[in-house]
């Protein structure tokens, strides 16, 4: 195999990277090809790119054709258009994790302001001036609804994962790719929730109101659990007579976002013996679109327009931490780990860190 020489030097042989075919792992089931190139800052960074093949005979045709390309050309690759590697990074990275849909809408505003760009002609000037434009209501469709400042930052985060998978896939090269810079200000999601008292007038409410929206409302801020594992729920894993939840599908892949087997709350109990079922699902009887416009029309009814199904998940991790319940267990229940529940939320323990003022 023929050798590929990088870096300013081309006697240097620390800038020397051969391109090799790697066999599928458990992040690609596909042969890849593989080497390693230095950026503008002199450091080392691993370049990949997929054969599409499962069939070593197959890939190793792939590796022959591409190789022959990459050693009559430089090194860096040609730049792409934003809306080729977001369609490449939907389908090889978020699709198979579950998170297509939620990955396509953040995506839709910014392949609707660069999607037909370049990604070295899109500068964060350019990202700061689709912010501005996003939150005066532009690229929102026909409502024209001005976007809100979590909403952007969420939208140009997406983009910058975008980005950084294509460079770490190999689609593009660090040097056609500029920083996505985050608008300031606004409240983050993390920081929407409810304290005790609006906490029991939403219960309250919500108990007014009866159906689909009561049930929810009681899972929600009695299990932590996140909107998706809500509408997956089905009646057959509520358990009540061992007392437990299992918001686990066993007929789903198991990603990042982890689900848990959570006992039932005493004021919990009765709003499911309520509603039980024999089958069938325990919220979303129709679509998530339906749960979606009931849980909205509620929450702007009963006074709480920003208020969320992901909300009440932060609502209920911020009451336990409050109230001294042990982070361990906090995280045990809502499936996430230690670590994360007290970096975001261990400030509002009503310990948090007396012991490194008072000796």
């Amino acid at each position: 195999m023929a050798q590929v020489i990088f870096g300013p030097d081309p006697a240097d042989a620390n800038a020397r990277s051969t391109p090799r075919l790697a066999p599928p792992d458990r992040s690609n089931k596909c042969w890849t090809i593989r080497w390693a190139e230095k950026d503008q800052a002199g450091e080392w960074r691993t370049r990949r790119f997929s054969t599409r093949c499962a069939k070593r005979a197959e890939a190793e045709r792939v590796f022959q054709d591409w190789l022959g390309g990459f050693l009559t050309r430089n090194p860096t690759a040609q730049a792409r258009t934003f809306r080729d590697l977001a369609e490449e990074y939907i389908i090889e990275h978020a699709a198979p994790r579950d998170l297509e849909k939620t990955q396509r809408m953040a995506l839709r505003a910014p392949l609707l302001a660069v999607g037909d760009r370049t990604t070295d002609t899109i500068t964060p000037q350019v990202w700061d001036r689709y912010a501005a434009a996003r939150m005066e209501g532009k690229y929102a469709g026909r409502r024209g609804v001005r976007a809100a400042v979590g909403t952007v930052r969420r939208e140009l985060t997406t983009a910058q994962a975008v980005l950084n998978w294509a460079v770490r896939k190999g689609r593009t090269v660090a040097d056609h790719v500029h920083p996505v810079p985050l608008p300031s200000g606004g409240v983050t999601r993390r920081e929407i929730w409810l304290d005790e008292a609006h906490a029991e007038d939403f219960l309250a409410k919500a108990e007014a109101e009866g159906g689909m929206v009561e049930l929810a409302v009681f899972l929600l801020l009695f299990t932590g659990a996140r909107r998706g594992a809500l509408l997956d729920l089905d009646w057959s894993r509520v358990d009540l007579a061992k007392g437990q939840i299992d918001f686990r599908n066993p007929a789903k892949r198991v990603s990042r976002k982890r689900r848990a087997v959570v006992p039932i709350a005493k004021r919990l109990r009765p709003v499911l013996e309520r509603h039980r079922q024999a089958s069938g699902p325990v919220v979303a009887a129709g679509c998530e679109k339906t749960f979606d416009n009931h849980f909205r029309r509620f929450a702007r009814n009963a006074g709480y327009p920003h208020i969320t199904p992901h909300a009440l998940r932060h609502t209920f991790i911020t009451l336990r931490l409050r109230a001294g319940v042990d982070p361990w267990k906090v995280a045990g229940v809502v499936a996430d780990n230690l670590q994360t529940i007290l970096s975001v939320y261990g400030h509002h323990r009503p310990d948090h860190l007396s012991d490194a003022v008072d000796l």
